[in-house]
């Protein structure tokens, strides 16, 4: 007697039932995902936010004083999280770790460079957008103007002094390990 194959179409599909073990390892591993980020994008956020929280503090106090107002809180909040973003995602670039077998400075100098002109090129696109009511020219004539500022110079200089720093001592973690740096920096 012989048997009739079954089309797959009206094969029974296997279902994805809440509390199987093909929902539970997708849900597994996006939150493992989900941890290995935010562990990696803490620190650098963190960093940045203290940062930027006493540059503006900074900047408040001496401006208050002419009755010029700075940039709002949120700002902080949200700038620190797009730089420590930039660091995720060039971490991921191929060209960005070229010269990672070289010494700590030149690997530091390179990413220096690096995540400055994406910060810069970040900046100017955030400002276009928020000037994008003006039209494309004229924003662009806006963010010439602004670019001609001493406020805006002084700002980039503390954000390239930041990233500089930050990148360096990144640069001797990796380099050292985090255990060794560890033991040196803090002696446990």
């Amino acid at each position: 007697m012989a048997t009739k194959a079954i089309p797959e179409s009206s094969a029974p599909r296997q279902r994805r039932v809440e509390g199987s073990p093909l929902s539970e390892s997708r849900s597994l591993r996006l939150w493992k995902g989900i941890r290995r980020e935010v562990r990696t994008l803490f620190p650098i956020w963190l960093f940045f936010f203290l940062s930027f929280s006493l540059l503006r503090l900074t900047q408040t106090s001496v401006l208050e004083e002419y009755k010029i107002h700075t940039f709002p809180p949120s700002q902080v909040l949200v700038g620190s999280l797009l730089i420590a973003k930039i660091f995720l995602v060039a971490d991921k670039l191929r060209f960005v770790n070229h010269f990672e077998d070289r010494p700590v400075l030149v690997s530091a100098l390179w990413k220096s460079w690096i995540y400055v002109g994406l910060t810069l090129l970040l900046e100017y696109a955030e400002d276009l957008f928020d000037l994008r009511h003006l039209g494309f020219a004229k924003a662009n004539d806006e963010m010439a103007v602004r670019l001609s500022t001493l406020r805006f110079w002084l700002l980039q200089v503390w954000l390239v002094l930041l990233l500089s720093g930050f990148i360096v001592s990144r640069e001797f973690v990796r380099k050292m390990g985090r255990e060794r740096f560890r033991e040196v920096f803090l002696g446990t």
